[in-house]
């Protein structure tokens, strides 16, 4: 199924009030790839994934979930919010909604009372599904898209548990906290941290036997809080605060994901994160961290600062966050790895538009000094840098649809690589794209129930640049520049 590229870049600008300058000349072909959480995972192309079964979370459309991850995600002048366990249609759409639904109440696998008193939450949820790419490429990978990057195959995405004893000081004195969080199935080859789950001087797993399976365990939180006031000081390893969709299934509309979020930003640190609010309406983030994905490096030297702010329109309506990190990463390519400065940021504006239409828009930027290999010992920098917008609509506490239009450039091809590129080697990839990346994708959230979410969602990306240096496109095993899915997952909270 081929679509009109200008079309469909019609329709981004119609439907999503955004558009975007990014340039397209001046691309140069890259020498190496800047490793990502999940450049040395491998898969043989005989040997199929496994399918065991299960069931899926959280509405994804809660003002909770729906907060930016910037500058934290979850300073806000106002509580207010729906009643998702009520019946009837009380969403304050007008009369607009189709039908009444009645979520009812959730069912909880750890429901104990004293929990409750001591701000305790002992929960998770299973999120299972499954992709099709009609262009039924030969190494069953859907390109670059990532988490539900297996076309034509069940994927148990996630099994995800997690504890956490939450600080509440209520603005004044004392409070201690913490929270562990363990993610199991085929998206923690993604999640993976540098000396942690995974071995420090070659990034392969470390907890699970076979570094090319595609199920394993990861831990993508593990840390303690202290509170004082309204002051909270995270320490350990913990999710970054950068960019707006976040690896937890629950706390995303859309089943696949955007190329900023997995190309354009860490996913965890490990270090010390200090927030205060000073009053509900600004939360400022900062704090000193290992870098990018890193339990421990043995490649740089020195130490990253992460840092963010987010403001909150005093009606809880409208928020802009804004989060940064820098510090040294390695780079690869060339006779030696180096470690030279790394760059990102990303500014987030969420805006509810009314009680049924939600709005959010984000830009992110990146930049690596002396990333790409050239002759000799001559490096040069790359840069990367995206823009995304997502509208939402909600007809019901049932039901709600939503679109997501991006495009993500990777100037020098440092950022972008097809999964099945990366073949279990130790050796920085040549399979890198240095171009253009467009997604549009539309998809429904469908909620039976409290306790189930069911996301069908349609997908079409295209490429616009050359070869990477493998003689490759980046879609349908190397052979195309577009290519269209359709996928849908089901979560079930617990």
């Amino acid at each position: 199924m081929k679509m009109s590229k200008l079309a469909l870049l019609c329709a981004i600008a119609g439907a999503l009030f955004a558009g975007s300058a990014l340039a397209t000349d001046g691309v140069r072909q890259p020498s190496s790839v800047q490793r990502t959480a999940f450049e040395y995972y491998a898969q043989d192309e005989a040997s199929p994934s496994p399918s065991d079964a299960a069931p899926a979370p959280t509405p994804a459309m809660d003002d909770a979930a729906m907060a930016p991850a910037a500058g934290g995600g979850s300073a806000s002048c106002s509580s207010c919010g729906g009643d998702s366990g009520s019946c009837g249609c009380d969403n304050g759409c007008g009369g607009s909604c189709f039908y009444d639904c009645c979520l009812g109440e959730p069912w909880k696998l750890f429901d104990n009372p004293c929990h409750k008193c001591n701000h305790i939450t002992i929960a998770g949820w299973v999120d299972q599904g499954f992709t099709w790419n009609p262009d039924d490429p030969s190494d069953r990978f859907n390109g670059p898209v990532t988490f539900n990057d297996r076309d034509s195959e069940y994927q148990l995405n996630q099994v995800y548990l997690y504890a956490e004893k939450a600080t509440d000081t209520e603005g004044c004195g004392w409070d201690l906290g913490g929270r562990i969080d363990l993610l199991y199935g085929t998206d923690y080859r993604f999640t993976l941290a540098q000396g942690l789950d995974a071995h420090a001087d070659d990034f392969t797993p470390k907890w699970n036997s076979d570094d090319r399976n595609f199920y394993g365990l990861a831990m993508p939180q593990l840390y303690g809080e202290v509170a004082y006031n309204n002051l909270k000081v995270k320490l350990g390893h913990f999710y970054t605060i950068l960019g707006y969709e976040v690896v937890p299934s629950t706390g995303n509309f859309f089943y696949s994901h955007a190329y900023t979020m997995q190309y354009g930003e860490p996913f965890t640190h490990t270090g010390a994160l200090a927030t205060w609010a000073p009053n509900k309406c600004i939360s400022i983030m900062g704090g000193i961290t290992r870098g990018w994905d890193n339990w421990e490096d043995p490649f740089a030297e020195g130490e990253a600062f992460l840092g963010g702010v987010t403001f909150t329109s005093p009606d809880g309506n409208r928020s802009l966050a804004f989060a940064l990190t820098t510090g040294e990463e390695p780079v690869f390519g060339g006779p030696t790895i180096a470690a030279r400065n790394r760059y990102a940021q990303s500014i987030v504006y969420n805006h509810k538009l009314n009680d049924c239409w939600r709005y959010v828009i984000q830009s992110d930027y990146g930049h690596q000094d002396d990333a790409i290999f050239i002759q000799g010992n001559r490096r040069q920098d790359a840069e990367w840098y995206g823009l995304n917008s997502y509208l939402i609509r909600s007809i019901s506490d049932c039901y709600s649809w939503g679109i997501r239009s991006e495009v993500f450039r990777d100037d020098d091809g440092v950022r972008v690589a097809p999964v099945g590129d990366f073949r279990g080697s130790n050796t920085a990839s040549a399979g890198g794209f240095a171009g253009n990346f467009f997604e549009i994708a539309v998809g429904v959230n469908y909620k039976p129930n409290a306790n189930w979410l069911i996301r069908p969602e349609l997908r079409y990306d295209w490429y616009d640049g050359p070869d990477n240096a493998l003689g490759n496109q980046p879609y349908d095993n190397g052979s195309d520049d577009d290519q269209f899915l359709a996928a849908f997952d089901v979560i079930t909270t617990f």
